[in-house]
C-alpha cells in the first residue's frame, strides 16, 4: 500500500468564516445539554467534514488510540454529554460499548474506520 499526500482541499478563506461555520468550538465555548446527544456537534473530529488536525491538542494517532480505548469521552462542545461522535465511530468499527452509549451506525457523517481518521486527520490518503 502507498501512501500519498493530499492537496488540500478548499476551505473558508479567513478564520472569522471557519468560526461562522461552527468548526472551531473550543472547551471554554461549551453550553450545557440536559439529554445524550445523538449526533455530532459541529466540528466533532469523528466527523468526515472536520478541520483536518483540529483533535484538542492530541496527535492524530493519540486521538484514534483514546476512540477505541473503553473511555467514556466527553463531548468539547456540550457539556454534560458523551461524545455523540465517538460513540458513532465505535458503532461503525464494530466496537462494543455498553447500552447506555450505544448509538446506531452512520457511515455517512462519521469515519468508518481507524484509516480513514487518520488519513483525514494528517491529511494522507491509502492508495492501493
Amino acid at each position: 500500500m502507498m501512501l500519498r499526500k493530499l492537496s488540500c482541499r478548499p476551505w473558508p478563506k479567513t478564520i472569522n468564516q471557519v468560526i461562522q461555520m461552527r468548526k472551531l468550538i473550543s472547551v471554554d465555548e461549551s453550553t450545557p445539554v440536559n439529554k445524550r446527544l445523538t449526533s455530532p456537534c459541529s466540528d466533532c473530529p469523528m466527523r468526515r467534514d472536520a478541520l483536518p488536525g483540529w483533535l484538542g491538542g492530541y496527535t492524530a494517532e493519540q486521538y484514534a488510540h483514546l476512540c477505541h480505548s473503553d473511555l467514556v469521552i466527553d463531548c468539547h462542545s456540550h457539556s454534560g454529554s458523551s461524545c455523540a461522535g465517538v460513540s458513532i465511530y465505535r458503532r461503525n468499527t464494530c466496537k462494543w460499548e455498553p447500552a447506555e452509549q450505544r448509538l446506531e451506525a452512520d457511515h455517512e457523517k462519521v469515519f468508518s474506520n481507524r484509516m480513514q481518521f487518520l488519513a483525514h486527520h494528517e491529511r494522507i490518503t491509502a492508495k492501493g
